[in-house]
């Protein structure tokens, strides 16, 4: 697997794209985006905007809990750091 998906340059900027992070935030948006529309479907009738704000709590949420088990899990490696 290669650590960096693309590398381009924009207004005299060298942009690097990780390919760890932009995966990760593509899926954070396809699964937010089926989820809203999850939500403002029949059966459960969420606004939009309220949906929204649930999803995107949610997707924090869960981002800031990996990290923080991360952390829990590995505290020796931390420490020393």
């Amino acid at each position: 697997m290669h650590p960096v998906l693309a590398r381009f340059e924009v207004l005299g900027w060298e942009v690097v794209l990780p390919a760890y992070g932009t995966f990760l935030v593509l899926a954070a948006l396809v699964a937010g985006t089926l989820a809203v529309r999850a939500a403002t479907g029949p059966g459960v009738g969420l606004s939009r905007a309220r949906a929204t704000v649930l999803v995107a709590s949610a997707i924090a949420a869960g981002l800031v809990g990996a990290r923080l088990l991360d952390v829990a899990l590995d505290l020796g490696v931390y420490a020393r750091e």
